[in-house]
């Protein structure tokens, strides 16, 4: 039996963050080391996954489902999306000390602006996307974790499916 169109979904997304290759910043900044569905983040998971300055991770899981009937044979659903982004930053200063070294607030707007930036290249990167952004995009980079320049990303993908195929 064919997964749930909820987890092709996500599948789907780390597939598509998969394929950013940086390129000095025109069009990305960071080439993710390791983009994965997860169930929860964990601070923990960014020491287990890499330690290398540099390394970066994409961590996708899935937050709130809703499923209602679209027509006779439709379903519409949405799905919460948090994707925890994360760089190894350890800087010999939080202020910028020359236009050279990036300060961690840059590297959290860059990693903001890479995932952003794939996610709408191709918002129907996966059967049945309707919008891989349906509502606002909510960004938090308030989250601090020691070693890691980190930022949550949360938006809701919305979809159809056939009634017999959720």
């Amino acid at each position: 039996m064919a997964e749930s169109v909820a987890n092709q979904v996500l599948d789907g997304l780390v597939s598509q963050m998969s394929a950013i290759v940086a390129d000095g910043g025109s069009t990305y900044w960071y080439t993710p080391t390791r983009v994965a569905k997860v169930a929860f983040h964990l601070d923990d998971d960014l020491d287990q996954t890499v330690a290398a300055t540099g390394q970066v991770i994409y961590l996708i899981r899935p937050g709130d489902e809703s499923h209602r009937e679209g027509t006779t044979s439709e379903m519409l659903a949405e799905l919460e999306v948090v994707a925890l982004l994360a760089r190894r930053f350890e800087p010999a200063s939080e202020l910028a000390a020359d236009a050279d070294t990036p300060t961690r607030v840059t590297v959290v707007n860059r990693l903001v602006r890479d995932y952003l930036r794939k996610l709408l290249s191709n918002v129907q990167a996966t059967a049945g996307v309707l919008n891989a952004a349906k509502d606002e995009i909510l960004v938090n980079r308030d989250r601090s974790v020691e070693g890691w320049a980190v930022a949550e990303v949360r938006h809701t993908v919305s979809y159809s499916y056939l009634k017999e195929a959720p």
